[in-house]
């Protein structure tokens, strides 16, 4: 062999050892958080697949991830964009008018209602990177609160406003902000909190942390408990507010078919809750692996990531948990759904991804 054939010999070594070492030694600065998911229960009762929800009318947008939606008392629905505008749509022409854009990423929203007359008051707004807004009667932004105890609410998500002015809301982590979510995937910290705004006092507390990406949000019908999705657990919690468990948590559902995003109370009590996405079988057989979730990290920070979205469920919960209704769609026009809201027996159907908002009758309606 000669010096110039060991010299090249030498170089190619070299630069296949700089992926190789990168890939599995390369430091990555996260600490992935060991679990065994359950065998996916899509396809199989009660989560039989139906496609029931690529029937839903769709209400085309000149913009994308109408992510939340509130429903006004005139039937508009406001929806918040990825631009960071604030619509209000028409369901009845399909018309929208722009309201106001944030700056940031409006996600849920909800009108507060007057506590004496129940009139509806303010828009609250809980935007990712800008914590929990009001866009008052009067035309203006403000902000209620951004940080609790100290730290920044860097992941406003949903949010539910109880009788008595407080607003229960969600900041899915305070690890990654919106932009970075598809690394939370990965490493799963129990980073996210369950948190409270009260009006009277302009107070912001923490109610419970350590959750794994908090994210759906709702207050039962006679606010004795609520309940918050955490996504990477694909299960959903309740929490206890008053009665003889207050101040305790239990499990309301686990090991559904997808993540569970939004969660929306039902006008007959029961809840509807969205899950944008379906398992992955890969991403699951993942979950186990230290090595192999810091490997796939360092991929995804070389390359642009984004998930496929084809898969999209929305369930019916009744108060105790148990799932009623499954509807689902598998690769169709209607995707990523994100809430689901119901109003005179229709369903509103709110998505992180599509550019349209989808209608489509209630199951739950006579």
């Amino acid at each position: 062999m000669t010096f110039k054939t060991k010299n090249i010999i030498g170089a190619l070594l070299i630069l296949v050892s700089i992926p190789i070492g990168y890939l599995f030694f390369w430091p990555v600065g996260i600490s992935p958080e060991i679990w065994t998911p359950g065998k996916n229960p899509a396809g199989i009762a009660p989560f039989e697949r139906n496609n029931r929800l690529a029937d839903a009318r769709l209400i085309e947008l000149d913009g994308y991830g109408p992510e939340g939606s509130a429903i006004a008392d005139n039937g508009f629905i406001f929806s918040g964009l990825a631009d960071g505008r604030v619509i209000a749509i028409d369901p009845k022409t399909n018309d929208f008018t722009d309201i106001l854009n944030t700056g940031g990423r409006p996600l849920a929203m909800q009108f507060a209602r007057e506590i004496i007359t129940g009139a509806q008051s303010d828009l609250i707004i809980a935007d990712a990177p800008l914590g929990l807004l009001a866009f008052t009667q009067a035309g203006e932004l403000k902000t209620l609160t951004n940080e609790v105890d100290g730290t920044p609410i860097r992941f406003a998500d949903d949010l539910d406003i109880s009788s008595d002015g407080v607003v229960w809301f969600s900041d899915a982590s305070t690890r990654y902000g919106y932009e970075d979510k598809v690394f939370e995937a990965m490493e799963t910290p129990a980073a996210g909190r369950l948190l409270t705004y009260d009006f009277k006092t302009g107070k912001t507390q923490i109610v419970l942390d350590g959750l794994h990406f908090a994210n759906g949000v709702a207050l039962s019908e006679d606010e004795g408990f609520i309940l918050v999705a955490e996504t990477y657990r694909y299960r959903i919690k309740k929490y206890w507010i008053t009665g003889p468990k207050a101040g305790q948590t239990e499990m309301f559902a686990e090991n559904l078919p997808g993540y569970p995003d939004n969660i929306t109370r039902a006008p007959d009590g029961g809840f509807w809750v969205a899950l944008v996405n379906g398992r992955d079988k890969t991403l699951d057989s993942l979950m186990p692996s230290s090595f192999m979730r810091k490997l796939v990290f360092r991929i995804m920070r070389l390359i642009e990531f984004e998930p496929l979205w084809e898969e999209t469920w929305a369930l019916y919960l009744d108060k105790d948990g148990k799932v009623v209704h499954a509807l689902d769609a598998r690769h169709s026009d209607i995707y990523a759904v994100t809430n689901v809201k119901e109003k005179n027996g229709l369903l509103f159907l709110s998505s992180l991804q599509n550019n349209a908002l989808g209608i489509i009758p209630s199951p739950t309606s006579p």
